[in-house]
């Protein structure tokens, strides 16, 4: 995980922006775990909420002198939603792979199958 969001500065936020900046953190944090843990169900719930909650924060422009926070807040969300990707996309290639090879196990034992099948129905063979 990047690091980051323990240096985003939220000293000039209200005490509301600052609980709305952390909720969002969490969440993202959060996130980031689900997809390690390939819980893809709960990652989709967790960005829901999130993407809620972005959208309550950014209903009142930020303040001059919340721009900073914003920034980083921003860009901590972005480079944990390209991991987030990044680690799913790895999972879905390790799940695509892993099909592909059950398939051709399926193959092999349906052909094996067939043989087994007709050598036995035959006896000449």
């Amino acid at each position: 995980m990047q690091a980051g969001a323990e240096d985003i500065e939220t000293r000039a936020l209200s005490e509301e922006r600052r609980a709305q900046l952390e909720a969002i953190l969490d969440l993202t944090r959060s996130m980031f775990d689900a997809a390690e843990a390939a819980d893809w169900h709960a990652l989709a719930e967790m960005e829901a909420q999130r993407r809620h909650k972005l959208t309550l924060f950014f209903a009142a422009p930020p303040g001059v002198e919340e721009v900073g926070a914003v920034t980083d807040l921003i860009r901590f969300v972005l480079e944990l939603d390209q991991d987030i990707l990044e680690r799913s996309e790895q999972k879905k290639d390790r799940l695509r792979r892993a099909m592909k090879e059950l398939a051709s196990g399926r193959r092999a034992s349906s052909a094996y199958e067939a043989h087994t099948r007709d050598a036995l129905s035959d006896p000449s063979a």
